[in-house]
């Protein structure tokens, strides 16, 4: 055999051995640490809300599920559910803030562990693990040419974080499931609402920081297990504001690593139409809307 034949067993070895652990390691995080079932301008604003019917705030009669649903969020937050005038660009920043602090104060006076285990509760553990998460972003392009940038990803919102923060966000996430909708809402707002919303000395989140985690979401097997291993309608939920930061982004002229986003449309659309999620239609026209505008970019 070829002394350069001999020299190729190794290296492919130390290939299918990097990448079962890569595998393995994908495995033992988040089904350990996560668990399997948890969770721009004016005038874009205005053409959104055209799109959407985001201008009444009235839901449509929908089905048994989704009418308990409004019920249990109306009892919950002391408000019917409603669709904000300006999803997409939130401007009122006391009233994006207030918004979550009352999702907050609910989540705490149901969960004292959490409310008690950092400052500022619940909204002091997600503001805190969004700044440290957006100041210190993954590999989102090249990931495969390295088992070592694999491993990396895998692990990453680990290594950020640590064992003590993820546990007790996977605690909410389970515990307060019934407030996943609102929630995901309220925490969407408040992050792309930071560039222009932080307070002086505060960490300013930017949209580009945001870009780089839908990127890791949609474009590396670190994102793909986390996002894959969500119930349907956590998944659901995570991919449309993942691809509401995307569509933004693009949408200003900033999208470096490529993202193409129609499949994770296509699949998202799929989630959203066989869910109970209340505001199903307003997601799903928002997704079409994206959908029409990278119709003949080329091949996917």
């Amino acid at each position: 055999m070829p002394a350069s034949t001999q020299k190729q067993v190794p290296l492919r070895t130390v290939f299918i051995t990097a990448l079962i652990v890569v595998l393995a390691a994908s495995w033992f995080v988040w089904t350990r640490m996560e668990g399997t079932h948890e969770t721009s301008g004016h005038e874009e604003a205005a053409a959104t809300a055209t799109e959407e019917g985001a201008a009444s705030t009235a839901l449509d009669a929908q089905g048994g599920a989704a009418a308990e649903a409004r019920s249990s969020w109306a009892a919950l937050l002391g408000r019917e559910p409603s669709w904000p005038d300006d999803f997409a660009s939130p401007r009122d920043c006391a009233a994006v803030e207030a918004d979550l602090a009352r999702i907050c104060s609910v989540i705490d006076s149901r969960h004292a562990e959490a409310a008690s285990a950092v400052p500022g509760g619940s909204c002091g553990l997600l503001q805190a693990a969004a700044r440290e998460l957006t100041a210190r972003p993954p590999v989102t392009t090249a990931e495969l040419k390295s088992y070592q940038t694999m491993l990396a990803n895998v692990f990453h919102v680990f290594r950020v974080l640590g064992r003590e923060r993820l546990e007790l966000l996977r605690q909410l996430a389970r515990e307060q499931s019934a407030l996943s909708e609102p929630a995901a809402m309220a925490f969407y707002r408040w992050l792309i609402s930071r560039e222009a919303c932080a307070r002086s000395g505060e960490t300013t989140i930017r949209l580009n920081a945001l870009y780089d985690y839908a990127s890791f979401l949609f474009q590396t097997m670190g994102g793909q297990a986390y996002l894959r291993r969500r119930t349907p309608e956590s998944e659901a939920l995570i991919a449309f504001y993942a691809l509401m930061i995307v569509d933004a982004a693009e949408r200003g002229g900033h999208n470096p690593n490529g993202v193409d986003p129609r499949p994770e449309i296509r699949r998202t659309r799929a989630l959203i139409a066989s869910s109970e999620l209340l505001f199903a239609e307003r997601y799903a026209a928002a997704l079409d809307r994206m959908a029409r505008g990278w119709e003949g970019r080329g091949v996917e």
